[in-house]
C-alpha cells in the first residue's frame, strides 16, 4: 500500500490549525481483516466485515477509556506536529473525528507480523487499547516515531 499521508494530508486541511501539518498517516482496519480473515473477506465481504466490526464493538462495551471512542472499522491515523487524529477512512472517503488527541495520549504498543499484514496494538496514556490490522506496505514505524512507542 502507497503512504497516504500526503494524502490525508489534504483530505484533513479543514480540520487542521493555522501551522498544523500531518507528518505520518497509515490506515487501520478491524482485527482479523488480514491473515485468515482476509479469505472470508473475499468470499463474503459486507457478512464479515460486519462481523468483525460487530466483535471490535463488543470488545469495547463498558469501557469508559480512551479506546471506546476509536473507530470499530478501518480509520485512518494521522500524527501532525501537534496532535494525533483518528479519523473513520477507506483511505479515501474521511468520516467525522472519532477521536482527537494530545501527542502522548496514544502510542504504539505490540506489533506482530502477519503474512498478508501486521497486527498492531495501540496503547491509550489511561490505560486502555485496541488491536488493529494494518496492510504490509505502511510505515509502522514512523508512526511510532512520531507518536512514541510503549516501552
Amino acid at each position: 500500500m502507497a503512504d497516504i499521508t500526503k494524502r490525508s494530508g489534504k483530505k484533513l486541511r479543514e480540520r487542521l490549525a493555522g501551522g498544523e501539518t500531518v507528518e505520518h498517516a497509515i490506515l487501520v482496519e478491524t482485527k482479523g481483516t488480514y491473515g485468515l480473515g482476509l479469505f472470508a473477506l473475499a468470499t463474503a465481504p459486507r457478512t464479515t466485515q460486519r462481523h468483525l466490526e460487530q466483535r471490535a464493538a463488543e470488545s469495547r462495551e463498558g469501557s469508559t477509556g480512551m479506546s471506546a471512542g476509536f473507530p470499530t472499522g478501518s480509520a485512518v491515523i494521522a500524527a501532525t506536529n501537534r496532535r494525533i487524529l483518528v479519523v473513520p477512512s477507506n483511505g479515501l472517503t474521511f468520516g467525522d473525528t472519532a477521536l482527537d488527541a494530545e501527542l502522548g495520549q496514544l502510542r504504539v504498543g505490540e506489533v506482530a507480523g502477519k503474512l498478508l499484514g501486521r497486527r498492531m496494538q495501540i496503547v491509550f496514556s489511561d490505560g486502555s487499547g485496541v488491536e488493529v490490522d494494518v496492510q504490509r506496505g505502511q510505515s509502522i514505524d514512523k508512526l511510532a516515531d512520531r507518536i512514541g512507542r510503549v516501552a
